[in-house]
């Protein structure tokens, strides 16, 4: 019995074996400090998963985080000027107070997105997801968003210099108060845009699909069945197109 007892209290013992146990493997937390200090030292991260790192403050000009996961990352304060972010997935970032300068975001995923006081001048949002976004305060003259998707994207203070294409998809966007002086515009989807207040002085609308909620005959815009809100714009020098479809 003796014998039996004893192979048996020592036949558990290398059951459980450490490599199958959990706790093995490298855990999330780990790998993603690993991954931190990859970032922070190489400036290197292509496709790697940084889902809610920490990188506040940190100093990444001209990182290379192409096709990255960073959803929920804290990127506020960072320095992500000239970084290549093409194709990566930014879902509920935040990028309060970050300096994106000239940063290369093609086709990046910026839904649901936080960004205020953000540096975004010269950046390159072309293709890139912006709907739902919270833009507060952001400095992007002559930032690039041809083709970017800003459906119900929050624009608050928005300060674009003078000139940012904005081609394509700005349904419901809210642009109030937003400085757009001189705004590339040219066929624009400003369906259902909030434009209240905003200075929309010498801004260019040519082809742009106006839909507004109130009668704009004293715009020389004939009065259709029109959703967007532009009480008190400023629409002095706007080019408008003749005829909206």
């Amino acid at each position: 019995m003796a014998s039996l007892m004893a192979g048996c209290q020592s036949t558990p013992s290398p059951t459980p074996p450490d490599s199958t146990s959990p706790s093995t493997p490298v855990s999330p937390s780990t790998e993603g400090e690993d991954l931190v200090d990859q970032v922070l030292q190489s400036k290197q991260c292509r496709d790697c998963n940084l889902e809610g790192v920490d990188l506040a403050g940190a100093d990444l000009t001209g990182a290379d985080l192409s096709n990255a996961n960073l959803q929920k990352a804290n990127l506020a304060g960072a320095n992500l000027s000239s970084a290549n972010l093409q194709g990566a997935d930014l879902v509920w970032s935040n990028l309060t107070g970050a300096n994106l300068s000239a940063a290369n975001l093609q086709g990046a995923t910026l839904t649901l997105m936080t960004a205020q006081a953000t540096q975004l001048e010269g950046a390159d949002f072309t293709d890139a997801d912006l709907s739902d976004a919270g833009l507060i305060g952001v400095q992007w003259p002559g930032a690039q968003l041809t083709g970017a998707n800003l459906q119900r994207a929050k624009f608050a203070e928005l300060n674009t210099g003078p000139s940012l294409p904005m081609d394509h998809y700005v349904i419901s966007a809210d642009l109030s108060g937003a400085d757009l002086q001189g705004a590339d515009l040219r066929e624009a989807d400003l369906r259902g845009v909030n434009l209240t207040n905003a200075n929309l002085r010498a801004a260019n609308l040519e082809d742009a699909v106006l839909t507004f909620t109130l009668p704009l005959e004293d715009w020389g815009v004939p009065d259709r069945t029109y959703n967007a809100d532009l009480t008190s714009a400023d629409l002095t020098d706007a080019i408008l197109p003749d005829d909206i479809p």
